[in-house]
């Protein structure tokens, strides 16, 4: 217990201390990457939404001189499987999730990609890993044999039903005005101060800066909805507009 007690606090310490957080999204490149040696009753345990709790642990079970490699999820997390490709949507209806104990990557894979979801009360969050291990196992001590795992990056989204990206790095990362299919206009474009987004049905409309910092929100429920930016600094913002459906588009601003 105390090396799994001790392996949560290097993993939640790292990740304050080499990436910086924002109030809706986590995210960190381990530098270097994060390991710990794995056996059958010795699992790698890993805090990926920095609540101080166990989400997902790995471990593994020994078969002809090997620890073939499980992942494990807490109650109210899932894993995806198949694995996602970058960029794939983690809220895409064509991912299979899984509750249960499955081979990881295969067993005998040493590189592998996990999309995570956590449900509660009916909505989802997201998150993604990164991780690998040894290719052959070793025994560094007498009759004890393992594999050493290695956490390469990691990131989870603590806004609900957002539509995280697998490698995705914040919430502005790879974001590009969705003007070809968007659903929403919003104007004045320059502005100075009131931003009206209109369209049908439109929920909800959040401000983000180029930090990736969320630092405007209104909410509705109609044809219009007005956002006021007239306190933030000169420069550019992103405004990430959501309908009635949950569907999402992005629009450019700057501010005068």
């Amino acid at each position: 217990m105390k090396k799994r007690i001790t392996t949560l606090i290097a993993l939640t310490l790292a990740f304050i201390s080499v990436e910086a957080q924002t109030e809706d999204f986590f995210y960190i490149d381990f530098v270097p990457d994060s390991c710990k040696y794995v056996t059958e009753v010795d699992p790698f345990e890993i805090d990926i939404n920095s609540d101080v709790q166990i989400d997902l642990w790995f471990s593994g079970y020994c078969q002809h001189g090997a620890l073939l490699m499980t992942t494990h999820v807490s109650q109210g997390w899932e894993y995806c499987k198949p694995y996602p490709e970058e960029n794939t949507v983690l809220n895409a209806d064509t991912l299979q999730w899984k509750q249960t104990t499955d081979d990881w990557f295969g067993s005998g894979s040493f590189m592998g990609r996990i999309g995570l979801r956590r449900s509660l009360g009916g909505q989802y969050w997201y998150g993604w890993m990164q991780v690998y291990c040894d290719t052959v196992p070793t025994q560094p001590y007498p009759g004890v044999v393992g594999r050493n795992i290695y956490v390469d990056r990691m990131a989870y989204c603590s806004i609900p039903n957002y539509p995280l990206r697998w490698g995705q790095t914040s919430l502005t990362d790879g974001i590009e005005e969705t003007k070809a299919t968007a659903f929403a206009t919003v104007h004045p474009n320059p502005t100075t101060g009131l931003v009206t987004v209109t369209g049908k049905d439109i929920r909800q409309a959040e401000v983000f800066n180029m930090l990736s910092q969320r630092v405007a929100t209104a909410k509705g429920a109609g044809e219009t909805l007005q956002v006021d930016i007239a306190k933030l600094p000169v420069g550019i913002y992103f405004v990430n507009i959501t309908d009635g459906e949950g569907k999402k588009c992005v629009h450019k601003v700057v501010k005068e």
